[in-house]
């Protein structure tokens, strides 16, 4: 029995890395004050079909759905925004009129091709931000993404972004690119084709050689924008500029999700070859309407995870990782002091101390071996002797020193170790 294609187990030195990445980010949401989100890993299959659109790759080509017992169409989820979306309204979180900051970590699932950095079951982190249309929405969102990245060593990293306006500005430049397209509709792939008479943005989207080459000369949706929508990404770029966050304008970005408005944004990288986005997000105006009674604007963006780390490795951010360690190992004489080694270990325990101790009934060698091993600092060392004088061995691994301390010493352990 092996594990399924595209998917993979995390242990060891791996889930280590995994661990340090996971615990920053948490405290980055902690910085820009989001608070976590959990949703179900499954939704209702017409949420992805209604919010990402179903001309999209992921709901095309790439998601896990299934009927249910009940006859339910159910989807693995593909992404994390649409999930947030139908709990904030079923939640009546517009309730206080208050912007809502969520942040979420967890499992998606893509049936696409593995390749490196890439898996059908793969981590990924986001933030939203609900309920402001305001450009320093945006910037915040952008200059968290920035600043993470950073934060975590990375340099190799740059901001592109795009706007690709509202639903009226938008008429204007849907015309403009299908007039621009139709010449050259023979020379694009099928898929685009498709796209030309169903969602024509997304042409300039098409990873295809031959459809890239025939849009180059496109227009640029910036130069349709609307006055609304150019002071908005004017504005957007003021405070990124103010923050000296650097960023290059690719009038080709448009994003693969049809929610999207206005800002459109990825974090990049040279280091991953073709597929180099670590991170993608920017404004989805229009999404919480197709749900609710009332429009709400939001902005907000997703990085994955298994690609993060992947460059984190790439880029020797591990190198000077400790190994997991215990604070203290307690070791068993014999047989005779295991109940003593139990009541000792949990005293421990409770002052918060990690403690490992010998489930396997091993000799009293191989149990400082393994301590060793383990490059534990401090050992206590149980024995019939001892437990007969109230007392244990106390060994210092790092200074090579030897002590016997009373039992009742250990009730404040942390003064004898500091």
């Amino acid at each position: 029995m092996r594990a399924i294609k595209g998917t993979r187990d995390v242990f060891g030195v791996e889930i280590r890395k995994w661990n340090i990445v996971e615990n920053r980010i948490l405290e980055f949401m902690r910085k820009y004050n989001y608070e976590e989100i959990r949703t179900p890993t499954f939704e209702q299959t017409q949420l992805y079909l209604r919010g990402i659109g179903d001309e999209t790759d992921i709901v095309n080509k790439e998601m896990y759905t299934f009927i249910d017992k009940g006859g339910r169409s159910i989807t693995l989820r593909p992404e994390g925004t649409a999930g947030v979306v139908r709990a904030y309204i079923e939640n009546k979180m517009y309730a206080d009129k208050t912007v809502k900051k969520l942040f979420y970590m967890g499992s998606m699932f893509r049936q696409e091709r593995p390749q490196k950095g890439r898996y059908r079951e793969f981590r990924q982190f986001g933030i939203e931000n609900i309920g402001t249309e305001e450009s320093l929405a945006d910037a915040e969102v952008i200059a968290f993404a920035y600043n993470l990245y950073k934060a975590l060593g990375l340099k190799s990293v740059k901001i592109e972004i795009n706007s690709i306006g509202c639903q009226e500005c938008r008429k204007k430049y849907l015309k403009a690119l299908k007039n621009f397209l139709k010449p050259h509709y023979n020379e694009l792939c099928e898929n685009c084709q498709r796209r030309f008479e169903t969602n024509t943005l997304r042409v300039l989207d098409c990873k295809n050689p031959k459809c890239k080459k025939v849009t180059e000369g496109a227009p640029s949706t910036i130069d349709y924008l609307c006055d609304g929508c150019k002071r908005h990404f004017k504005a957007v770029l003021h405070y990124l500029d103010i923050q000296d966050i650097p960023y290059v304008v690719n009038n080709r970005l448009v994003r693969g999700l049809d929610y999207y408005t206005r800002t459109v944004f990825e974090v990049t990288t040279d280091m991953l070859g073709s597929q180099n986005a670590i991170a993608a997000g920017g404004r989805y105006d229009y999404l919480i309407g197709m749900f609710h009674s009332e429009e709400i604007p939001a902005v907000g963006f997703a990085g994955g995870m298994d690609r993060l780390i992947l460059l984190m490795d790439e880029e020797g951010l591990f190198d000077d990782m400790e190994g997991y360690k215990p604070d203290v190992f307690v070791v068993a004489v014999n047989d005779d002091v295991r109940d003593e080694v139990v009541k000792i270990s949990g005293l421990l325990r409770e002052q918060g101390f990690s403690v490992e101790t010998d489930l396997a009934m091993k000799s009293l060698k191989s149990q400082l071996r393994r301590a060793g091993k383990l490059n534990v600092k401090n050992v206590l060392i149980v024995g019939p002797d001892e437990i007969a004088k109230r007392v244990v061995l106390y060994k210092n691994m790092e200074k090579h020193s030897q002590k016997e301390i009373d039992i009742e010493e250990l009730k404040n352990f942390k003064r004898i170790v500091e």
